[in-house]
């Protein structure tokens, strides 16, 4: 007798952890699965021919555009180098602009080197982001003059 309700007492053992085990499987089948994180699309902007106060250099208008997204404002300065010798050394553009909050400002530094009529491209991110509403100045400031093909960065 004795030996009869150890193997009873084993056979529910297994009984029930079998059930529960595959309770435990089901119900992981069915849970609901959590929502994927959905971030809002950047919102863009653009503005073009935008005048470059730039006492330094010789340079056509500044096209800037960007976008802001949920963690930060990514912009895009594009310039034209339009000095007879070309554009060479450690430029900073600074940009004031207009947004939600009042005026606030972003600089973007970059080593440049390019022949006259070249394009130059600065590309920057501000965090926390910042809606834009309009551009107020662009200005750009030549940090250090570099010899053609010899451009070095400097620390900003």
């Amino acid at each position: 007798m004795r030996r009869s309700h150890g193997l009873l007492v084993l056979v529910l053992v297994v009984v029930v952890a079998g059930a529960a085990a595959i309770w435990l499987w089901s119900r992981s089948r069915t849970a609901p699965r959590p929502a994927s994180l959905e971030l809002p699309a950047p919102v863009q902007f653009g503005f073009t021919d935008v005048t470059v106060d730039s006492p330094d250099l010789d340079v056509g208008p500044a096209d800037v555009r960007g976008a802001v997204a949920s963690g930060h404002t990514s912009w895009i300065v594009e310039m034209v180098c339009e000095e007879p010798a070309g554009c060479t050394g450690s430029l900073r553009v600074e940009l004031r602009f207009e947004s939600g909050s009042g005026e606030q400002r972003i600089a973007i530094g970059s080593s440049v080197d390019v022949p006259s009529g070249g394009p130059m491209r600065f590309e920057g991110l501000q965090d926390p982001p910042a809606t834009v509403a309009t551009i107020t100045r662009v200005s750009l400031e030549v940090r250090s003059r570099g010899t053609p093909g010899q451009t070095r960065e400097i620390p900003w």
